[in-house]
């Protein structure tokens, strides 16, 4: 066996994750990803991507972890009061903290936001999708929740929609601006002190 057959193909999608998001797509070269890789021929990474580093780019946001968004645990069945249900927003916006610590799904975020223009509109929604999957479930939990379900259903899948823009502005303040994978106290505070406000408002 020759040493190219030891490098896989998930090593050329991991160093050029890793290069897309701190030096940018268009900052990064086919050599040095062969580089990183360990010193492959050239010739392997077009084997595995015959369309180059673009196709390199595409298979990375196919092989995106934000689907877990659209399938965190959401209850709110046996919650009666609005304090019982903004805890539980809360813990759901932890939970959705904890899928961009993961440091490739926080890799992935930069390189979307960097790349936009680069990417078709099919490629994005592999990573607006999961999203607007959480909004849905939130919507569809909170219509189950006493505190909230009299709102009516198209109401709570609208405030289901709004609790996901808050969470998003939040995580995307602190990794987009801040450049900072963890949330601080003042930031968790803004957020519950949103969801207290939307909640009283109902």
């Amino acid at each position: 066996m020759t040493k190219e057959k030891t490098f896989s193909k998930n090593q050329f999608i991991a160093v050029s994750k890793a290069l897309f998001a701190t030096q940018g797509y268009t900052g990064t070269t086919t050599r040095e990803i062969i580089e990183q890789v360990g010193g492959a021929a050239k010739g392997l990474l077009y084997y595995y991507f015959p369309k180059g580093k673009r196709e390199i780019l595409g298979c990375i946001l196919k092989q995106n972890g934000l689907e877990k968004l659209g399938k965190l645990k959401i209850d709110f069945s046996q919650l009666t009061t609005k304090d019982e249900l903004e805890r539980a927003l809360m813990a759901n916006f932890e939970a959705v903290c904890a899928v961009f610590r993961v440091q490739e799904n926080y890799q992935l975020f930069v390189i979307v936001i960097r790349e936009r223009l680069l990417l078709t509109n099919q490629e994005v929604s592999l990573v607006t999708q999961p999203w607007q999957d959480l909004g849905n479930r939130l919507g569809a939990a909170l219509n189950t929740c006493q505190a909230s379900r009299e709102l009516g259903e198209q109401a709570c899948r609208s405030l289901g929609q709004v609790i996901v823009s808050i969470f998003q502005k939040a995580i995307y303040d602190t990794l987009l601006i801040r450049n900072d994978r963890q949330l601080t106290e003042q930031t968790h505070h803004q957020v519950q002190q949103q969801l207290h406000y939307l909640l009283e408002l109902d």
